[in-house]
């Protein structure tokens, strides 16, 4: 499998109202939901970045 040459991205931290940064979600998509609904999380305005794994619900 081929990997992409550039993985990185430089994200201008001023340009959104809040930065959330999550990491080792482990499959608890159901719980992010709500944690981001508690925090008014608002996709237009805020960023969501997801470091870690997020895909294992075992690991």
């Amino acid at each position: 499998m081929k990997q992409p040459e550039n993985v990185y991205q430089k994200i201008e931290g001023s340009q959104w109202r809040h930065v959330w940064i999550v990491g080792d979600l482990h499959g608890c998509f159901s719980l992010l939901m709500e944690k981001l609904r508690q925090c008014r999380f608002d996709p237009w305005q805020d960023l969501l970045v997801s470091v870690g794994e997020c895909d294992r619900p075992w690991a």
